[in-house]
């Protein structure tokens, strides 16, 4: 991962940075931190879209207490709660 390899450059204390290639490595570490703080942003308001939806199908499943529910119909209300949390989970793996 590029994020380890720079920190590794950085810590190494026998590799002699120009001020140059010092100010490029950190401001490559900044970008990547930007990157990674607008992943978990973006997974995080879709992980919250995700709860809200499965708080408001849990709050029906108690109202809807002792009647059946065909399956069809519980298979329709939790296909966009795995939807959602299909997308979190890309959204944070595929930036890798």
């Amino acid at each position: 991962m590029e994020l380890n390899q720079l920190i590794i450059k950085l810590q190494n204390p026998l590799t002699h940075h120009s001020p140059t290639a010092l100010r490029l490595l950190v401001e490559r570490l900044a970008e990547l931190n930007q990157d990674i703080e607008q992943t978990l942003s973006t997974s995080n308001q879709t992980l919250a879209r995700a709860s809200e939806g499965m708080q408001s199908l849990l709050d029906l499943l108690r109202l809807a207490d002792g009647t059946p529910f065909p399956a069809r119909q519980l298979f329709s209300l939790l296909t966009p709660l795995h939807q959602e949390m299909l997308l979190a989970r890309f959204q944070l793996i595929g930036k890798q």
